[in-house]
């Protein structure tokens, strides 16, 4: 039954996040351990803007209000962290985990996928409760995305950074694109730095299109068109006979939904 698996899956997601901790994610088990235990992720809203997605979603299909203080709590956790350009900068209090290693970063820092996956969510909560902040926000983030890209002709792209879990990091210091791609780092612990940047773009263009299908908004839809461009001409996800070179699924999946809607409108 559907409705009764949204309600697992809401019961699951609501119950992943440690409100005690500022709303971090536990998104890592060690079943290699004895006992097993949850490891707590740093609050990166790529992963957490999922849940934010997924949400109001899952209480539309099955009429749930279990946690329901969650999701409020949740968004104003990162609400508390966004910047003047609507843009979430992650404190660095919230990367003191052992798991990951020492990390670059020397001021709290926001990412382009994470941003991209903000957008989305914020697209769900807005056709719930039609609340102006979520398209104030918004288009604040598409104007910083836009001025962080670097631009190619009739296209952009995002180049990668020194660190392998946050290739695409910014601070609110940088005001103009991101720095030009240095050579020899690889920008994740999994997949080559270009097949990466090319499901992190991805996810940026098909929260762009998501938007402007629910406004009309011309920019959205003027980035996400040059980053499909972009990322087709520079880092191209898939081989000529198909096969898939990104190593994550949803990845891959998200590339392709992104490529569909912009083709679409």
């Amino acid at each position: 039954d559907l409705a009764e698996r949204a309600g697992l899956a809401l019961s699951a997601i609501t119950r992943m996040l440690d409100v005690e901790n500022d709303y971090q994610l536990y998104a890592d088990a060690k079943f290699n351990r004895r006992p097993p235990v949850l490891v707590e992720c740093f609050a990166v809203p790529g992963c957490g803007a999922k849940h934010l997605e997924a949400m109001p979603l899952l209480r539309m299909i099955c009429g749930s209000q279990t946690n329901i203080e969650v999701d409020k709590g949740f968004m104003e956790c990162l609400l508390g962290r966004t910047g003047d350009d609507g843009c979430v900068y992650t404190p660095l209090t919230a990367l003191a985990n052992p798991e990951f290693g020492p990390l670059p970063m020397k001021e709290p820092f926001a990412d382009i996928m994470g941003e991209g996956r903000l957008i989305l969510a914020m697209c769900m909560w807005h056709q719930r409760d039609q609340n102006p902040l979520w398209p104030e926000l918004i288009e604040k983030k598409i104007k910083r995305l836009s001025a962080l890209a670097v631009q190619e002709d009739d296209y952009v792209y995002y180049p990668r950074k020194e660190n392998y879990l946050l290739c695409n990091y910014f601070t609110r210091s940088e005001k103009g694109p991101l720095a030009p791609e240095r050579e020899g780092i690889v920008s994740h612990i999994w997949t080559p730095k270009d097949v990466n940047s090319h499901g992190i773009s991805f996810m940026a263009a098909r929260s762009m299109c998501m938007y402007y299908r629910l406004t009309g908004h011309q920019p959205a839809l003027d980035l996400a068109g040059k980053i499909v461009r972009g990322t087709m001409k520079r880092t191209p996800g898939f081989a000529e006979d198909g096969r898939w070179l990104i190593n994550h699924f949803h990845t891959s999946a998200a590339s392709l939904l992104a490529m569909l809607e912009y083709a679409l409108i």
